[in-house]
């Protein structure tokens, strides 16, 4: 054992490495809605396995008969290239706020494991290492980097040898443990579980709620959350719009919002709408299209990576939808990236359907499906056969095509 009473670094055989394992079992315990998008919801309940790390898509209302996903053991060595990469941003960002002198030497920093980037967290890689033998987290997105601290010995919840390193905003949560056990979060929402296997005596489990949202336990023993010894913006995202009425809003909708979006302060705000008791504002960055619902006591976040070179890019927005109520379907919500000369919009329907005019606004749009849009019994969701027009300020049309709405099942 070391100074932390951690079990001594031990080299892993190449071939177990090649199978390094993180079991994950996602348990959707919230509260259940029934709604007829059985299939397509299911689908989104399930957990997605993405480089070792788990991510839930959509939030974790799920209807009465899905079970708790398990998803197979995998996982994969440690990329030494993009960990080292990691690294040394991090050990960069420790240089620029003056802490590096706290830490070990960079040249003693050794991954053992890390996450590569996937459709969910297209730029976020989490290095799980040990420098001078002691642990030590590295988390990068695509603007922030965040790292425990090294010195400050671990927590460990009663009677395990499990310890919370690091903790963050985006739902990583990342840490020690002598052996296999199951890590839960319960909200005021519902909860979530993992089964965790340890690799080399560290985990890393992206979570899809806050981890500071409520309590979280190791086989029942309450964890703390310590304090990341440096969390910085080290690549800011330029000219991002806080200021007018759709920024202010988009930030705050997104900082309230217990489905965590990694790089929140990175988001361009665009469309926003009012439907009922819900106002919804959509945002981008990049490729990645993000939006936020605020309805009295709840605010729902969900973002995706739109990167089909179309003129016209669209998902759904959540997976209930809004507006809804126990035992009866909530409204679907649309939005996506238009072309930003694009001031107008027309979803034209068949057989004389009024036609949906979606809000645009920087380069982006949203709409709620009326009640009436055609059901997909295949996917169980809503989506028809449409043509989609674009104008320009001037009125002039930009672009005009036959077109199946929402794409996506």
């Amino acid at each position: 054992m070391n100074d932390f009473d951690l079990p001594a670094r031990r080299e892993l055989p190449d071939e177990v490495r090649d199978s390094i394992r993180l079991k994950v079992r996602e348990g959707m315990d919230a509260p259940r809605r029934r709604s007829w998008r059985g299939p397509a919801l299911a689908a989104a309940a399930v957990a997605v396995l993405a480089a070792g790390t788990l991510v839930a898509t959509g939030d974790f209302r799920a209807p009465d008969d899905v079970a708790p996903a398990t998803v197979p053991p995998s996982g994969v060595p440690s990329d030494s290239a993009l960990a080292d990469e990691a690294l040394d941003r991090c050990w960069a960002a420790l240089g620029a706020a003056g802490k590096a002198d706290g830490f070990p030497d960079r040249d003693t920093w050794k991954p053992v494991y890390n996450t590569k980037p996937h459709g969910y967290a297209p730029f976020q890689v989490t290095v799980l290492s040990r420098a001078e033998g002691k642990p030590l987290v590295c988390d990068t997105t695509a603007t922030t980097v965040t790292v425990s601290d090294p010195n400050t010995p671990p927590q460990y919840a009663p009677g395990t040898s499990a310890a919370v390193l690091l903790a963050t905003p985006g739902g990583l949560i990342a840490g020690v443990t002598g052996g296999p056990g199951m890590l839960r979060l319960t909200y005021p929402q519902g909860s979530a579980a993992v089964g965790l296997e340890p690799v080399d005596g560290l985990f890393a489990y992206q979570m899809a709620v806050r981890p500071s949202s409520g309590t979280l336990t190791f086989d029942d023993r309450e964890l703390k959350l310590p304090e990341p010894a440096l969390s910085v913006v080290d690549r800011p995202a330029p000219g991002v719009d806080r200021a007018s009425d759709r920024g202010r809003l988009l930030g705050d909708c997104l900082a309230g919002a217990y489905h965590p979006t990694l790089d929140p302060e990175s988001f361009q705000p665009g469309a926003s709408l009012v439907q009922g008791p819900t106002t919804v504002v959509v945002g981008s960055f990049g490729q990645r299209f993000v939006f936020c619902a605020q309805a009295p006591g709840e605010i729902l976040s969900n973002d995706v990576v739109l990167h089909e070179p179309t003129a016209v890019r669209e998902a759904r927005g959540f997976t209930n939808g809004i507006n809804f109520e126990p035992e009866s379907v909530g409204q679907e919500v649309v939005g996506g990236f238009v072309p930003p000369e694009t001031a107008r919009m027309e979803v034209r329907r068949a057989n004389g359907k009024p036609t949906l005019t979606p809000v645009v606004a920087g380069g982006t749009f949203v709409t709620v499906l009326p009640e009436d849009f055609e059901l997909d019994e295949q996917f169980g969701r809503q989506r028809e056969n449409v043509t989609i027009a674009l104008y320009d300020a001037r009125d002039e049309l930009i672009l005009e095509q036959a077109a199946l709405f929402p794409a996506g099942g």
